[in-house]
């Protein structure tokens, strides 16, 4: 039950970046561990689907959104810079803000994945496959039959619509042939501390919302993990 890849020689970028809301970046620094989602809990509808369901007619919807169920996902912005366009610009509350962001190597996030993977695979069924790698990008929406024909893939979960294209996304999948019955999994790695990252705190943020991020970290004793972001010095949150 060994991490084999997909699509992953396509990748040339060198970071892994995750955006994380405050609540999301205390749990990785509390635990040290990797969050994959179900797939159904996503807000991309045509997460999962086959050529052949966009082929029918009228879908089964039940059929996806059960379908849907057996993939976990931890969802990752492959590049060698930060991207102002995947910082959140507004939330309803500081509290659902993507505020942070952390940053691995991409060699380094693969091997830390690989070498854990004993103690999180004895979680799962033994049929589970564990999958790593670049999405495709494919024209699904609004396109003929021969062009959707054209867009098979044999992995489902690493194939999206190329109007998402710009979140240039890198995955880690965890697939079985039943449904989880949980919608997320926490993939154990090693204390946080342990662990060769970086965090970026969002540069969009005004200086109210700015320095008390700075501090909470500093309080958790990460302030050693935190780099300016790339964008600051032209932003420059801390004089807002």
């Amino acid at each position: 039950m060994a991490w084999s890849s997909y699509h992953a020689s396509a990748a040339t970028e060198q970071y892994l970046y995750k955006f994380l809301s405050k609540h999301n970046l205390e749990r990785f620094l509390n635990t040290g561990s990797i969050w994959f989602s179900r797939a159904d809990v996503f807000g991309d509808k045509m997460e999962c689907v086959s050529i052949t369901d966009l082929l029918e007619v009228k879908p089964d919807y039940d059929k996806i959104e059960a379908r849907k169920k057996r993939f976990l996902i931890s969802c990752w912005h492959l590049a060698d810079r930060e991207s102002l366009v995947l910082w959140d610009t507004y939330s309803e509350t500081i509290e659902n803000r993507r505020t942070t962001a952390i940053r691995f190597k991409r060699t380094d996030l693969i091997r830390l994945i690989k070498e854990y993977s004993i103690r999180n695979h004895m979680s799962h069924f033994y049929r589970t496959e564990f999958t790593y790698g670049k999405i495709a990008y494919k024209t699904l929406i609004g396109a003929d039959t021969k062009t959707l024909i054209d867009q098979t893939v044999t992995q489902l979960a690493f194939r999206k619509e190329v109007a998402f294209k710009y979140e240039n996304e890198y995955r880690f999948v965890i697939e079985q042939p039943h449904l989880f019955s949980y919608v997320g999994y926490n993939y154990t790695i090693d204390k946080a501390q342990n662990l060769p990252f970086n965090i970026i705190i969002n540069p969009l943020l005004n200086r109210d919302q700015y320095f008390p991020i700075k501090k909470q970290i500093e309080e958790l004793g990460f302030i050693d993990k935190l780099v300016t972001s790339d964008l600051a010095q032209w932003l420059h949150p801390e004089l807002w």
